[in-house]
């Protein structure tokens, strides 16, 4: 048992085992000797976190230890209008400070002006988890590339990479318009 106690104060990291040196020792008082080794220790050398496994018990390392999963980042859109399906139409409400839904070259689009706060819809990550809560699209996506037009292509040309997108979140740039194309998660 000495030995034990010496190599859990000079730095044992691995799994210690009790239960067959505790049975070897004799079967009294099982307990009280695994608590003896466990917690007797010199006070120059602490006694490094390690897993302790008695026959139906054991003893888990630090929590600190544990390391939790990082929590996934979701944008949500809660709401957004409808104006008309035309170009025209679509661009009255989205002046007006609005994201807006239209159709540009068939595919479902979200569009807001960058100086109206919508100006993030071009920077989501790829992988990001969006949650459309409302209308038609409600759903939950994912952003899976990016898109840009050069200026004044506004309702115009639309990126051939987003052809094929469940939703595209449009908003303008500085020199052009730029695009997240989503997929249905």
């Amino acid at each position: 048992m000495n030995s034990m106690r010496r190599s859990l104060a000079t730095g044992f990291t691995g799994t210690l085992l009790l239960g067959s040196l505790c049975s070897a020792a004799g079967a009294q008082d099982q307990g009280s000797r695994a608590s003896d080794a466990t917690t007797d220790r010199s006070a120059s050398s602490p006694l490094p976190v390690a897993a302790v496994k008695m026959p139906g018990t054991e003893l888990r390392a630090s929590m600190a230890m544990v390391k939790a999963k990082p929590k996934e980042k979701v944008t949500r859109i809660a709401k957004y209008a409808y104006c008309g399906s035309t170009v025209r139409a679509a661009q009255r409400c989205i002046d007006q400070g609005k994201l807006t839904l239209y159709f540009p070259a068939g595919v479902n689009t979200l569009a807001g002006h960058n100086y109206m706060g919508w100006y993030w819809m071009d920077d989501l990550p790829v992988g990001r988890k969006v949650v459309i809560a409302s209308g038609r699209l409600k759903g939950t996506y994912r952003v899976y590339g990016h898109g840009w037009a050069k200026r004044g292509s506004q309702g115009g040309k639309f990126p051939k990479s987003g052809l094929k997108a469940a939703v595209a979140l449009q908003t303008c740039t500085s020199n052009g318009t730029g695009f997240s194309f989503l997929r249905r998660a």
